[in-house]
């Protein structure tokens, strides 16, 4: 195995569970934005009462709040991923140009040892 494979590796990994949690929370974003909707919707139809209105009150801000909660998650998630999916494609096509150079280049001068056989790590 190369030694860059392994940190390689292990960005794609991260990455995923990045990826998977950024998705995750964007579902439940997604959610909470629909009970937003559905308390709206049901506030239209509805003749209030100040008893009424507080009931309603109550539940937009506890619905708020989860998404507050949510969004305080979600957006560091969606920084980390635009920022790693952009640089890891940059990485990617390096790591692959200088992969093809490097084997015509070892082709070409006959290199057959590997790195374990050079440094002992």
């Amino acid at each position: 195995m190369k030694l860059y494979e392994g940190a390689y590796s292990q960005m794609q990994d991260s990455y995923d569970i990045i990826e998977r949690n950024y998705r995750k929370l964007r579902r439940e974003l997604s959610q909470v934005d629909k009970q937003i909707n559905a308390l709206y919707h049901e506030l239209e139809r509805t003749d209030l009462c100040e008893e009424l209105g507080y009931q309603y009150s109550v539940a937009l801000q506890n619905i708020l709040r989860k998404r507050r909660v949510i969004k305080d998650e979600f957006i560091p998630l969606r920084i980390l991923r635009d920022t790693f999916r952009d640089s890891f494609e940059h990485a990617h096509k390096r790591l692959s140009d200088n992969r093809s150079k490097s084997k015509k280049i070892r082709e070409s001068l006959n290199v057959s040892v590997s790195i374990d056989q050079v440094v002992n790590f």
